[in-house]
């Protein structure tokens, strides 16, 4: 349930999304991962607290018509982080 929770989100040094209020509704974003950069970093940045720390975020990421599905957590001393690698076939 959301409890006002804010973020912002980094991929591999931009943002997709900033100074966003968590919601219960899925917000999709695509991104392109560059075929030349197989190293991937997707970073969870906690705006505030919201009413219950950490904040999180659940995050699916479709790779080859296959979800994946992770939570990330962050407060305001640490962010959580995914990191992937891009194996073209």
């Amino acid at each position: 349930m959301p409890d006002g929770d804010s973020i912002s989100l980094n991929l591999n040094g931009k943002w997709i999304l900033e100074e966003y209020e968590v919601v219960k509704a899925k917000l999709r974003l695509k991104v392109k991962i560059s075929p030349t950069n197989p190293n991937n970093y997707l970073i969870l940045y906690a705006l505030n607290l919201g009413e219950f720390s950490p904040n999180t975020a659940a995050v699916a990421v479709l790779v080859g018509g296959k979800e994946y599905k992770l939570t990330l957590k962050s407060d305001m001393k640490t962010s959580g982080a995914l990191n992937f690698t891009y194996k073209p076939d």
